[in-house]
């Protein structure tokens, strides 16, 4: 969302004029419903805030609403390759977490959120499964590293 992202970029600019900050992590909490975001536009918003000579970090990475087997096996990797390959190409973008590691234990999964308080459940927000076999995510974090 633009309108947020130059609200923030505001107010982090404020913060890092006083020298109040020298970093920023971004919540990357990512839709799998959504139009997968280009590497470029991923770019350019990490740009935005290394542009205030901010270290940035990728934080919380997961997808959320990914409950299909075309979220799994295509919107969700893609995106995930988006990301991961626009943070690699950010010389100020110095790190990369993601918010979890097995499917089944993620926040989002149907088994642990109540649809009532939060919508974006996902059986497919992490790089494993529930026996730590590797997932498309994970391939496609490996790829955008190579």
């Amino acid at each position: 969302d633009a309108s947020k992202t130059q609200a923030v970029l505001q107010l982090v600019k404020k913060l890092s004029d006083m020298d109040l900050i020298d970093g920023i992590g971004l919540q990357s909490h990512i839709s799998g419903e959504s139009t997968v975001p280009t590497i470029a536009e991923f770019r350019s918003n990490i740009a935005q805030f290394a542009a205030l000579g901010l270290e940035v970090h990728i934080t919380e990475f997961d997808i959320t609403h990914c409950m299909t087997s075309h979220c799994r096996d295509v919107a969700g990797p893609q995106i995930a390759y988006n990301l991961a390959r626009a943070c690699r190409e950010e010389p100020d973008c110095v790190s990369f977490t993601v918010w979890g590691m097995l499917n089944d234990r993620s926040w989002l999964h149907p088994d642990r959120v109540d649809p009532n308080l939060y919508s974006g459940r996902s059986l497919y927000a992490l790089p494993f499964d529930s026996r730590y076999g590797t997932t498309p995510i994970f391939d496609a974090l490996v790829d955008a590293w190579q």
